[in-house]
């Protein structure tokens, strides 16, 4: 059965699908510059023949699996980029360690009976099956003597080595959103659902929406951020706050943002939070006035940003 998220249609992996396609294959634990040289070579394909493009990835966690690591970007937020990229299908499997041990030949019969895929599109360094023991070059073989092309692309370098999720994992941490956002496709992004916080905001300092974000998700670097926010397919400017509030003495990893231009209530829905710039780091205030007029001084600065107009 196909699930809509957004406009982008998923599907599990083993599903029929007859649509004409060429197929991206990977992890995707981020969508980086190296993954675009990818995604770009399907869709030049796509729109020369005609065809839909389509990706695999995982809607869980592999790294807890194997490395016990948290994902840079979940999969509900690696469907909304592949979304923003114009990408017609997603399709996924769940890891467990059955998948990870299931023959190489077995994953590509899987994958690719019950679908019309014309071509495939990997990256060189593209592994696959029980211990990894199919790569691209065993990839292509097999494939082109099924009649599906194979297209491997070379790896993308940066400072003399492999662009990588791994180097991407540690910007994350530092908060290091210049760099990060030079190297992901579009600006790192958290979605989760809005809950309700204490209500200290709304009547002592300003509204905000506290994020519910998956527990496997790596921490961003705590600090406050100019971000924007997507509500309900709108794109607003906001100041986002991330960590702990020392002022109030809670220490415990917070996501809350204050959304410029809305006024309505945010409670249950789901929202995407792009970071832009980190503003400041966190720290305590002498008083709650002290803190309230810090954080105007933060809005006033994100009012001003794109010649200070309304997005």
């Amino acid at each position: 059965m196909i699930e809509k998220i957004y406009d982008i249609k998923i599907q599990e992996y083993t599903a029929k699908n007859e649509e004409p396609q060429v197929l991206c294959l990977g992890f995707f634990d981020c969508i980086h510059q190296g993954h675009l040289k990818l995604i770009n070579r399907a869709k030049q394909i796509a729109f020369m023949n005609n065809y839909l493009t389509s990706i695999f990835t995982f809607d869980n966690n592999p790294l807890k699996l194997f490395k016990n690591e948290d994902l840079i970007l979940t999969f509900k937020e690696r469907c909304f980029v592949f979304e923003e990229l114009q990408m017609d299908f997603v399709y996924y499997a769940t890891m467990t360690k059955e998948l990870a041990n299931i023959d190489k030949n077995t994953f590509l019969d899987n994958l690719l009976s019950n679908k019309n895929i014309k071509a495939v599109v990997v990256g060189s360094d593209y592994t696959f099956g029980n211990n990894k023991e199919g790569d691209a070059k065993y990839l292509k073989e097999y494939l082109e003597a099924k009649g599906i092309k194979v297209y491997i692309e070379s790896l993308l370098m940066y400072n003399e080595k492999k662009l990588s999720s791994s180097y991407i994992r540690k910007q994350v941490e530092k908060g290091n959103l210049d760099e990060l956002n030079n190297l992901l496709v579009s600006p790192y992004l958290i979605m989760g659902t809005v809950a309700k916080g204490r209500g200290v905001g709304e009547k002592e300092l300003f509204p905000t929406a506290n994020l519910i974000v998956p527990d496997d998700k790596i921490k961003l670097a705590q600090g406050v951020y100019y971000t924007h926010v997507f509500i309900d397919g709108l794109r607003y400017r906001a100041v986002t706050n991330v960590g702990a509030k020392p002022t109030y003495d809670i220490s415990s990893y917070n996501i809350e943002s204050y959304v410029l231009f809305y006024t309505k209530k945010l409670y249950d829905k789901q929202i995407v939070v792009e970071f832009e710039e980190k503003i400041r780091d966190i720290r305590k205030f002498d008083s709650i006035d002290d803190l309230k007029n810090q954080i105007q001084k933060d809005i006033d600065y994100v009012k001003n940003q794109n010649g200070g107009y309304d997005d």
